[in-house]
């Protein structure tokens, strides 16, 4: 085949936007009336993540795990304190950070979440062996990693 691969004859985008699609419609029916977004119930889980390894969590971790410049950042933090998600508290070692702390709230609405999550993985992987999982997620990363590459063209 000569030339670009032309979009609207490749499965692979139409089945990775089915999932998309599919898997949004699917949390949706766990959200409730508080939830946070999507982006700041997954900053809850990466501070649970890293209070679970006794790891405090600055604004810089949120940067760069979740690939977001620093302006976005600073926007999404604003709103979960402002909705009392987080709090942000001087950091013993170093007076110039702030570490970002989960409140109650965030820790029980990540909990009440936390059993849903497993409910839905639990759908996602029926019938796919642990081998076809991992295949997957290695095929997945590959495409992202192609589509982060710098076009040379």
């Amino acid at each position: 085949m000569n030339g670009p691969i032309n979009f609207m004859d490749d499965e692979i985008g139409f089945e990775i936007r089915k999932i998309h699609l599919i898997l949004n419609r699917e949390f949706e029916k766990y959200k409730r009336k508080a939830m946070p977004t999507k982006m700041q119930f997954a900053i809850i889980l990466f501070i649970c993540h890293n209070n679970a390894q006794n790891k405090n969590t600055y604004q810089r971790d949120i940067e760069k795990q979740f690939e977001v410049r620093a302006s976005t950042a600073t926007e999404i933090l604003r709103k979960m304190e402002i909705e009392k998600l987080i709090t942000r508290e001087d950091d013993e070692n170093d007076k110039r950070l702030k570490k970002i702390v989960l409140t109650k709230k965030a820790i029980e609405i990540k909990e009440e979440f936390h059993s849903n999550y497993q409910k839905l993985k639990a759908k996602v992987c029926k019938n796919i062996t642990k081998e076809e999982i991992q295949t997957f997620v290695n095929v997945a990363k590959k495409i992202q990693r192609n589509l982060l590459e710098d076009d040379n063209v």
